[in-house]
C-alpha cells in the first residue's frame, strides 16, 4: 500500500503550454522545502499559512526558474490534513520538469496515481465513497453527470449507507432480544416486528438499486453505434451530430471502413458516438472486416440507430438481419427526409420506431436527440441519490440479498445465531461503502485510477 510517512509531489494540472500550471506537494518537509527554494519579492514578506505570495524558485545555485505565485497550508487544514504546498508557476513543461526536479533533488518523492485523495481518506478528511466522487466528478461528462457527482462528493451515498447501517444495527438489537426468549416463548409479535423491520429497509433498497443503469449511462457515457448499407448518410449524420467534418464523406460506397468514435453530449446524457462500415458484401478484404467489426460492435453497445435512405422506393433491416439484440433498442433513422414521402412509408418495413431527418440540412436533428433521450430517461433535477459505481451497487445489492436471506430464514424458524450472521455481515458489507472495512487491494485498485496529482 501506498505510505504515508514521506513528502510527496506531483503537478496538479495538466502538463504542456498554458498559463498557469500548478505543483502540489505534501507531507512533512514540505514547507521546510519551498522554503529553501522560494524567494518573496516583497522585502521582508514571510509565508503566512493560506495566503497566496508572489516570489521566485530558485535552483540550488541561486538562479532563477520561475516567477510564481506559492501557498503554504498548515495541517491538518489541507486536502491531505498534512503541511501542503503549492506553487502556481507559468504552464510550460520545462518550467514544470525544472521544479519537480528541484524538489526531488531535496528529498521529494514523485507521488503516484490518487496519492494526495488517498491521504486525505488515511487522515479522515474524506471517506472512499467521497474519493470515488472526486474521480467522478473530475471525469464526468455532462453538466447531470457533474450534478450527481457533486451530491456524491457531499456525501449522498454515504449517508444513506449510514441509514441503512443504523437501522440494520436496531434489527441486530431485535435479534439479539429474540435469542433471549426460550424457543416455546418467541411469538408472531416478536416474528412480525423483525419481518416488518426489515421490509423497510429493503423498501429502501429497492429504488437505490433502480437508479444504476440510469447512473452507469451518466458516469460511462451512452454508446451510440450508426449502422446501415453504404451511401445512406451514416458518415453525414455522425458530422452533424459533432458538429464538424470528422468522417469523410463522398458518393463511393464503403468509405469508412473502421470504426470513428467520437464523444459528445446530447441533452444531459455523455455520449460515445461510433460510425462503422456500411453493411454490404464486399470483395475488398479491408471493407469485409470493418463489416465484420460493425456486426461484433452491435453487441456491445446501448442504442443502435440504423440509418437508411429516404430517397428509395423501398427499404428494410434486411441488411442487419440477425445483428440486432432483443436487449438492445434501435432506433431507425430515415436519411433525405425531403425526398421520403407519406406515399413511401407502406414500402419501409420496420417494426422499430423511426425519424424522419435530413444529415445535409439538420431537419428532424432535434426529434432524433429527442427520441434518445427518451430511451434513456435519467432524472434532471433530483434530491434523491443515483448509484453510478459498480462497486456501490454490488454491495447495497448485497445488503438486500442478506435481508432476502434473514426473512427467509426467519419464516423457516431457523436458529437465531443463524439469522444474526445475515444482520451482520449485511453491517459489514455497508462499511466497505465508506472504507471501514475495505481490505488494502480494493484501496489500491480504486485509487489507482485517479490521475497523478490528485
Amino acid at each position: 500500500m501506498l505510505s504515508s510517512e514521506d513528502t510527496i509531489i506531483a503537478p496538479a494540472t495538466a502538463v504542456g503550454i498554458g498559463a498557469i500550471a500548478i505543483i502540489r506537494i505534501s507531507g512533512p518537509k514540505a514547507f521546510e522545502h519551498l522554503k529553501s527554494c522560494f524567494k518573496p519579492t516583497r522585502i521582508g514578506a514571510t509565508l503566512k499559512s493560506h495566503v497566496l505570495t508572489y516570489g521566485t524558485i530558485v535552483n540550488a545555485r541561486a538562479i532563477p526558474i520561475d516567477h510564481v505565485m506559492a501557498v503554504y497550508m498548515q495541517a491538518p487544514a489541507s486536502f491531505t490534513r498534512e503541511d501542503v504546498v503549492e506553487i502556481h508557476c507559468h504552464s510550460n513543461t520545462y518550467v514544470v520538469r525544472q521544479i519537480l526536479e528541484l524538489f526531488a533533488a531535496m528529498g521529494c518523492r514523485l507521488a503516484e496515481a490518487g496519492e494526495f485523495t488517498y491521504r486525505a481518506f488515511m487522515h479522515g478528511r474524506i471517506d472512499l465513497a467521497e474519493a470515488e466522487a472526486i474521480a467522478e466528478l473530475i471525469d464526468a461528462g455532462s453538466v447531470t453527470s457533474a450534478r450527481v457527482a457533486m451530491q456524491h462528493l457531499e456525501g449522498s451515498i454515504t449517508a444513506i449507507a449510514t441509514q441503512l447501517h443504523d437501522q440494520l444495527l436496531q434489527i441486530a438489537a431485535q435479534v439479539e432480544a429474540y435469542l433471549d426468549f426460550p424457543e416455546d416463548e418467541v411469538d408472531y409479535i416478536h416474528v412480525n416486528t423483525l419481518t416488518s423491520s426489515v421490509d423497510s429497509v429493503i423498501a429502501l433498497l429497492d429504488p437505490l438499486l433502480s437508479t444504476f443503469y440510469a447512473g452507469k449511462v451518466l458516469r460511462e457515457g451512452l454508446s451510440i453505434l450508426i449502422l446501415g448499407e453504404p451511401n445512406v448518410g451514416k458518415s453525414s449524420l455522425l458530422n452533424y451530430l459533432l458538429g464538424y467534418d470528422r468522417a469523410i464523406v463522398t458518393d463511393i460506397p464503403g468509405t469508412t471502413r473502421d470504426f470513428i468514435e467520437e464523444r459528445i453530449t446530447l441533452g444531459h446524457l455523455p455520449v460515445r458516438l461510433v460510425d462503422t462500415a456500411g453493411l454490404r458484401k464486399s470483395k475488398d478484404i479491408i471493407e469485409q472486416t470493418g463489416v465484420q467489426r460493425a456486426k461484433e460492435k452491435a453487441k456491445d453497445v446501448d442504442l443502435i440507430l440504423y440509418v437508411v435512405d429516404g430517397s428509395q422506393e423501398q427499404s428494410s433491416l434486411k441488411a442487419a438481419e440477425g445483428l440486432f439484440q432483443a436487449e438492445i433498442p434501435v432506433i431507425v433513422v430515415v436519411n433525405k427526409a425531403d425526398k421520403f414521402t407519406e406515399s413511401k412509408t407502406g414500402n419501409f418495413e420496420f417494426a422499430q420506431p423511426f425519424v424522419c431527418i435530413s444529415a445535409l440540412t439538420g431537419f428532424g436533428i432535434d426529434a432524433l436527440k429527442q427520441a434518445i433521450e427518451q430511451e434513456f430517461s435519467v432524472p434532471k433535477a433530483s434530491n434523491s441519490s443515483i448509484l453510478t459505481e459498480k462497486r456501490h451497487f454490488d454491495i447495497f445489492a448485497q445488503v438486500k440479498s442478506e435481508l432476502i436471506s434473514f426473512s427467509q430464514g426467519l419464516s423457516a424458524q431457523l436458529p437465531g445465531e443463524l439469522l444474526a450472521c445475515h444482520i451482520y455481515t449485511a453491517m459489514s458489507a455497508l462499511g466497505r461503502i465508506t472504507g471501514e472495512t475495505v481490505p488494502e487491494d480494493v484501496l489500491s485498485q480504486i485509487f489507482s485510477k485517479f490521475c497523478v496529482g490528485k
